[in-house]
């Protein structure tokens, strides 16, 4: 983080959640008072969870008050490879495919109804890092379905969708 000019800052309390509700402070970052100079601020998280962090700062003044960052979030997989389809269960069908991943290139994602008959297919352009894909289903009947993602290696990931 950094800052063009500060007045009274005390500093940073660095905070994580796993749900966006339960906050803990992970420590604290002193600031630079009353000043018209440029500062950078860094800290870093040794051990996030596997999976979703959000992560806020509560900037404090000398006097006490305080005020809070816009939430941040990292979408942290052990394993770099990863996804999952929220929300899920669904009651109205729109769904977003969200993929982590350490390499790039077209990835192939199907869904099958319960009986295993292909309903979807969308080739999507995967890339490094995090992607959120739309995809509607809401002329679909409610039901159990499964999606199959085939990643550019050949590796695939099965999810199941529920629609409610």
């Amino acid at each position: 983080m950094s800052t063009a000019s500060e007045k009274n800052n005390l500093g940073y309390d660095v905070e994580r959640s796993a749900d966006n509700q339960n906050w803990k402070t992970l420590g604290f970052v002193p600031g630079n008072g009353t000043t018209t100079e440029q500062h950078e601020y860094v800290f870093t998280d040794e051990k996030p969870f596997s999976g979703v962090n959000y992560y806020r700062l509560k900037q404090q003044d000398y006097d006490g008050k305080s005020e809070y960052s816009p939430i941040v979030v990292a979408d942290i997989r052990m394993n770099g490879l990863d996804f999952d389809i929220f929300p899920n269960p669904s009651v109205s069908g729109e769904l977003n495919v969200r993929t982590v991943s350490k390499v790039e290139g077209e990835a192939l994602l199907e869904i099958y109804d319960w009986v295993g008959y292909k309903v979807y297919e969308e080739t999507v352009q995967l890339l490094k890092g995090t992607m959120v894909y739309p995809v509607s289903m809401a002329t679909f009947p409610k039901g159990s379905y499964t999606a199959r993602l085939e990643l550019p290696d050949g590796t695939l990931l099965f999810r199941k969708i529920v629609l409610q």
